[in-house]
């Protein structure tokens, strides 16, 4: 999974709209992210195609960057009707694999969400994690928790408009890098976690272009995955 002198670093970086989120395929990936980590150094190849994540199709990649979590169709308590899709119970266990051999896993906003947590179980251990929901969409304080990390050093606490995402915490090994506060209880933004010979970084915040656009927000995704590639072989 190293890359040989003279080579960039390889990124994979699965962006798929969904009923919620309709310009995270074209907008986020092509107008944002890409650009961003291109600049970077880091060679991205984007993609709404399932069917590159699978062992085989992870191949080559230090990073893998996973939007939004594609689910299996019916009804969820907390999202309501989720859209049927064509998922394979391989997608989890591609990605554990991935970051146990000592790949990066660089998941965003709604990667984190496994309403059917049966058939993924090994995708949602690496997260460490359980979606509880959001408020309905607003403007909020993000606090840093650790902000002589790589990843948030520089940066001070901004005010952004999101979906405030809940998060119950469960994983051994979770760093807060920063947070946010809904109804007297504080739940991470940022957090990175070491798995194996390999790592994983979440970052909730992205619903739409008031975060994107947020000078923060480019910072936390720049040195989020300079940071993976720092941990990862």
């Amino acid at each position: 999974m190293t890359t040989t002198p003279g080579t960039r670093p390889q990124a994979l970086l699965l962006a798929r709209n969904d009923k919620w989120h309709k310009e995270i395929e074209t907008t986020l990936a092509i107008e944002y992210v890409v650009p961003w980590l291109e600049g970077a150094g880091i060679d991205v190849h984007a993609t709404s195609d399932l069917n590159v994540w699978t062992r085989r199709g992870l191949e080559g990649y230090r990073l893998f960057m996973p939007w939004l979590m594609p689910q299996r169709g019916g009804t969820d308590a907390k999202l309501g009707a989720v859209p049927a899709e064509d998922v394979k119970t391989e997608e989890a266990e591609a990605t554990a694999e991935f970051v146990a051999r000592g790949g990066g896993v660089f998941g965003f906003h709604g990667a984190s969400i496994v309403p059917h947590v049966g058939p993924y179980r090994a995708y949602a251990n690496l997260f460490g994690v359980t979606f509880q929901g959001h408020p309905k969409y607003h403007e909020f304080e993000v606090r840093l928790t650790r902000p002589d990390h790589p990843i948030t050093r520089g940066l001070s606490d901004f005010r952004t408009s999101d979906e405030l995402y809940k998060h119950e915490v469960w994983g051994e090994g979770i760093e807060a890098l920063a947070e946010a506060e809904w109804e007297g209880q504080n739940y991470p933004m940022a957090f990175t976690r070491r798995l194996g010979k390999g790592a994983l970084y979440y970052l909730a915040l992205g619903h739409d272009r008031a975060t994107w656009d947020h000078p923060a927000f480019k910072q936390l995704v720049v040195n989020g995955a300079r940071w993976l590639l720092d941990q990862t072989s």
